[in-house]
């Protein structure tokens, strides 16, 4: 019994020792721990450099975590790095490796200079600055345009592009603003040659881009097709204006805009927008007009189907018209390889024309041309008239009355000159573009008449056969023309009177010589066989030429003035007035113009009065179609004198041209007694050669024109019909001009 009691008293003493012994260690324990200090970060490398705009550092940004009381490096402990707008970094938590270290890299987002911090997880505390680190801004390098100009005209400087963007922006979302400036070692007087232009930064800002100009060249070329006499007066041309080209097979029409200074820009349409092969170029450049109202441009084309073509062609211009110190109109001509390739008419925009309701009234069109017979795929030169009632709503109808074509290789004239073919269709107008499409059907056959229209009243005409083409793919068989909205009626023999002068056109497209009349008494398409007059063509395809006048008694009667014929560009003759008279009839509600040979009832000219005076109609000429717009003029072709040439004239633009003519620029100079002499333009070389034009000589009236005959020659050399006191046609007078001898209109010059 006392042994267990004793025992019994020992337990709670134990149990108190092992109690405060267990605490005891336990706050040792704690003691110990809290004697470890947590662990810190230090700074390794990565600090002070610099990147480019949206460029990595180049040197990653590293940092250490130690144990700091046995200064060894501790694995496996997280670093954050906290962000910082405009830095990126490649993460924002990182895990010591077995030596301690973590590493991130950092990319430029903006420029400015920025700190990037370390901080321990377990320790926010402890942080590792990366101080110094600073993005700089991207280079871009300016660089202009390569431009052309012409010597005199140094033109403004606008067109440059930027290089050296980064992270895949562009001039549009990089927040670019200002504009550089340009300078050139070109100056007005300088000569005809290649120049640097210089590019500088000028007001141009963004925020992470700076700017260093780069540099291109100006080339300026002499003095254009048909030159520039005298000072500047590009101011005579300003604003807008409408314009056709076209060759035998090939054409095009188009606007273009000037600013009155120096600068053009327009584009030319194969085939207008609404068609869904539509072919287009758009061009640029710089042009001069000079004070014989006359001038050119060179340009740069670029295609808009294909933006990566581009070529270098040059425009040349002749004012007809001058009204309130503005050009109205005009010729055109396009030059390629120094060589004329293209002619045509411009007219300046007088907005008149803004939707279909715009065009309200019959129009009278003349086109001409070549086509393919869909029977036998040979080439058919071709010209017709036509009258269309457009009713404003967008609905045509009328009839194509006369229709002229030569089948090529020995194929035989027609004409059809007694029945109509009527037609019905729509049209449409698309005021953005100047353009409109004029379709047309007479029951079986369906024909698009594409057109830019200058005014409301007044159309450049283009179709395009869809069918085989001639001359290989690039050159689709076309023809070209004009409408004009007629004159309110009612009409009379008395609508026309007086003098009558007229320059008409066809195509040569056969081999041989035609001598004899072809009558015809119909055929199975229902033309009835045309009238090829005695005189004898030679030559191959080629184009044909005439000039003359007419008198008009306004009662029916007419008689040719005088008549002046050139084929192929080479071969002249002159006709002898008709002694005997032509009558003549004017429908009066149509105004529909017709004068037939008694004999054959062929026309000998039919067409359409337009106005008082002015006749859109076709004339049978060497066996080919004619085109024509006979004009009112002031001087009576039959009774001219030696003073009624006198003055200066500028040799204008190619009018109507052979394929293989040149063009040429200079002046003539007429005392009114009989002398004449000649120059070339002074103010730079002429593209291409002056052929047989003398530098002196004589001129006397014949045939309703004038006879200019060199110094020393024995026979004229040229022709010159003078269509007003202010305008003239020069043409090769004798057969053995090259080929290459020019048609040219002449303008008075105006001192």
């Amino acid at each position: 019994m006392k042994v267990v009691r004793s025992a019994v008293s020992v337990l709670p003493k134990l149990t108190f020792r092992f109690g405060f012994l267990a605490l005891v260690l336990v706050a040792a324990s704690i003691a110990c721990h809290a004697a470890t200090p947590l662990p810190t970060i230090a700074y390794v490398s990565g600090k002070s450099q610099y990147t480019p705009y949206s460029s990595t550092f180049a040197k990653p940004l590293v940092a250490q975590v130690i144990d700091p009381s046995s200064k060894l490096p501790i694995a496996g402990v997280q670093v954050n790095f906290p962000a910082v707008p405009g830095l990126q970094l490649s993460a924002n938590s990182v895990i010591t490796d077995a030596n301690g270290q973590v590493s991130v890299t950092a990319t430029g987002l903006a420029v400015g200079g920025y700190t990037v911090t370390a901080q321990v997880a377990i320790n926010p505390g402890s942080k590792a600055l990366f101080t110094g680190l600073g993005v700089s801004r991207v280079v871009l390098t300016i660089v202009p345009g390569n431009m052309q100009s012409i010597v005199g005209v140094i033109p403004a400087f606008h067109n440059y592009t930027l290089t050296g963007f980064v992270n895949s922006e562009t001039a549009a979302t990089a927040n670019i603003t200002g504009a550089p400036t340009f300078t050139t070692t070109a100056t007005p007087t300088s000569v005809a040659r290649t120049y640097g232009i210089t590019a500088a930064v000028g007001t141009l800002s963004a925020p992470n881009y700076s700017f260093v100009g780069g540099k291109s060249l100006l080339t300026l070329t002499g003095v254009p097709v048909c030159g520039n006499i005298g000072p500047n007066q590009s101011s005579l041309l300003t604003g807008t204006y409408a314009f056709n080209l076209f060759d035998q097979q090939r054409g095009y029409t188009g606007v273009f805009t000037t600013d009155g200074s120096s600068m053009i820009q327009g584009q030319a349409f194969y085939n207008v927008a609404t068609e869904s092969n539509a072919q287009q170029w758009n061009f640029a450049g710089n042009y001069r007009v000079g004070n014989g109202y006359r001038g050119g441009a060179d340009l740069l084309q670029t295609s808009a189907v294909n933006s990566t073509i581009t070529m270098v062609t040059s425009f040349c211009l002749a004012m007809d018209s001058v009204t309130s110190g503005i050009a109205s109109s005009g010729h055109l001509i396009e030059i390629q390889n120094y060589q004329s390739s293209k002619a045509g008419s411009l007219y300046r925009f007088d907005g008149s024309a803004t939707s279909v309701a715009s065009f309200n009234g019959t129009y009278i069109v003349g086109l001409q041309g070549t086509r393919i017979d869909t029977n036998t795929g040979n080439p058919l030169q071709y010209a017709q008239t036509a009258a269309l009632n457009l009713d404003g709503n967008g609905n045509v109808t009328g009839s194509y009355v006369d229709v002229d074509y030569l089948q090529a290789n020995g194929g035989t004239p027609n004409e059809q000159y007694n029945g109509t073919q009527p037609v019905t269709g729509t049209y449409t107008f698309d005021p953005a573009h100047n353009t409109g499409v004029i379709t047309l059907s007479d029951g079986t056959t369906t024909t698009n008449l594409y057109f830019v229209a200058p005014t409301s009243s007044h159309l450049l005409v283009m179709t395009r056969d869809a069918g085989a083409t001639q001359d290989g793919a690039s050159s689709a068989p076309v023809y070209f023309g004009e409408a004009q909205r007629q004159a309110a009626g009612p009409f009379s023999t008395a609508s026309v009177k007086g003098n009558i002068n007229f320059l008409a056109q066809g195509i040569d497209a056969y081999s041989g010589s035609y001598t004899p009349a072809i009558t015809g008494s119909g055929t199975s398409n229902g033309l009835v066989g045309g009238v090829i007059p005695a005189d004898t063509v030679t030559g191959g395809e080629g184009l044909v030429v005439q000039a003359g006048g007419m008198s008009f008694d306004g009662a029916g009667s007419m008689t040719r003035q005088g008549n002046f014929t050139l084929v192929d560009g080479l071969n002249a003759n002159v006709l002898i007035p008709s002694n005997g008279a032509l009558s003549y009839t004017i429908d009066p509600v149509t105004g529909r113009f017709e004068s037939r040979d008694p004999s054959t009832n062929a026309c000998t000219l039919c067409g359409y009065l337009v106005a008082p005076n002015k006749v859109v109609a076709l004339a049978p000429g060497s066996g080919v179609p004619l085109f024509a717009t006979l004009q009112p003029v002031t001087i009576v072709p039959s009774t001219l004198k030696v003073n009624s040439l006198s003055g200066n004239y500028s040799i204008g633009t190619v009018s109507m041209i052979s394929p293989l003519s040149s063009p040429l620029g200079g002046r003539l100079t007429f005392d009114g007694k009989g002398n004449f002499n000649s120059a070339i333009d002074t103010d730079g070389p002429v593209y291409g050669p002056v052929f047989n034009l003398p530098s002196t000589g004589t001129y006397t009236p014949v045939n309703g024109g004038f006879a200019l005959t060199g110094t020393g020659a024995t026979a004229p050399d040229f022709y010159l019909y003078l269509n007003s006191r202010n305008q003239a046609i020069l043409v090769p007078y004798s057969t053995d001009e090259t080929p290459t001898s020019p048609l040219l209109t002449l303008s008075s010059w105006i001192p």
